[in-house]
C-alpha cells in the first residue's frame, strides 16, 4: 500500500509546473581558451492534464482497492483465529472429560469384560466387542489430542 501512496502522489505531482535551475561551467579547447561561467533557470508546465488527471484518478482507485483488500484479508484473519480458538476450548473440554471420567470408564470397561470372559459369563465375541469400546474411547482421546496440537500449532502460526 505504501508504494501505492507514493506512486499516487508522483501522479499529483506530475500536474505540478516544474522549477529547473542550473548552473555551467565551460571552456573551448583552443589556446588562450576561456572559462565561460552561465545559469540556466527553466519552467515546464504540463499541457496535457487530463492525461495526468486520468492517471491520478487510476491510482488513487488502485489505493482504495488496495486498502478494502488489506481491510477484508484483517477480517478473515481475525475470523479464523476466532474460528480456531473456538474450536480450541472444544478440543480442550473433551480432553478435560477424557482425564477425569473417560480414562476411569475405559479401565473399567477393560477390568470388567476380562472378569466376565475369564468367569465364563461372556464368550469371546462380547468381550472383543467391550475391549473395542474401550480402546475407541482412548483412540478419541488421542485424535482429539492431535487435532488439539494441530488447532494450537494453526493458532500460533496465524497470531504471529
Amino acid at each position: 500500500i505504501q508504494h501505492k501512496e507514493l506512486l499516487s502522489k508522483l501522479q499529483i505531482n506530475r500536474t505540478l509546473p516544474d522549477i529547473s535551475l542550473s548552473y555551467y561551467r565551460g571552456s573551448n579547447s583552443y589556446s588562450n581558451h576561456k572559462t565561460y561561467e552561465g545559469f540556466q533557470i527553466g519552467l515546464s508546465i504540463p499541457l496535457f492534464y487530463k492525461t495526468h488527471k486520468s492517471k491520478i484518478k487510476a491510482t488513487q482507485i488502485d489505493l482504495i482497492i488496495s486498502r478494502i483488500s488489506e481491510a477484508n484479508t484483517l477480517i478473515q484473519l481475525n475470523s479464523k483465529q476466532r474460528e480456531l480458538k473456538s474450536e480450541l476450548v472444544k478440543y480442550q473440554e473433551t480432553i478435560q472429560y477424557f482425564e477425569n471420567t473417560g480414562i476411569d470408564l475405559s479401565n473399567e470397561i477393560i477390568r470388567n469384560a476380562e472378569k466376565t470372559f475369564q468367569l465364563g459369563e461372556v464368550d469371546f465375541f462380547q468381550f472383543a466387542i467391550s475391549m473395542e469400546n474401550a480402546l475407541e474411547l482412548r483412540t478419541k482421546h488421542l485424535d482429539d489430542l492431535f487435532k488439539y496440537n494441530q488447532v494450537a500449532i494453526e493458532l500460533n502460526y496465524l497470531s504471529k
